[in-house]
């Protein structure tokens, strides 16, 4: 926030000198605290995807909503075939989802839109 710092700063030694405040430091003022004030209320959704892990020849079918964190930027639907069959879909790491689409004997989609998977 230096530029923040900075405005305030200006506006206060010209206080200081004995002038009033110009109406270019009210609106910066204005202008400084409304961005602050729209930074700390932002709140980014975090990415949701849908959630289950099944192990044998049923598929898993989806059980749950799952609120990704962290390095998980991705929702992930693996199954593995060889030679147990494994199924998950899941919040992930896009560059380990990406890993599975090339592994032989995996069947991989990663998307990263809520509840693409």
């Amino acid at each position: 926030m230096t530029l923040g710092r900075s405005v305030f700063r200006a506006c206060d030694s010209t206080r200081s000198q004995g002038q009033q405040d110009t109406g270019v430091c009210v609106k910066m003022r204005t202008a400084v605290c409304a961005i602050i004030l729209l930074v700390s209320l932002y709140q980014g959704e975090a990415l949701k995807c849908n959630f289950c892990m099944s192990k044998g020849t049923s598929l898993c079918a989806t059980t749950s909503i799952q609120t990704c964190s962290g390095a998980s930027n991705a929702c992930g639907d693996v199954i593995l075939s060889a030679p147990v069959q494994y199924s998950w879909r899941m919040c992930m790491n896009m560059a380990v989802c990406q890993s599975y689409v090339t592994t032989p004997g995996a069947v991989a989609v990663c998307c990263s839109t809520d509840l693409c998977n």
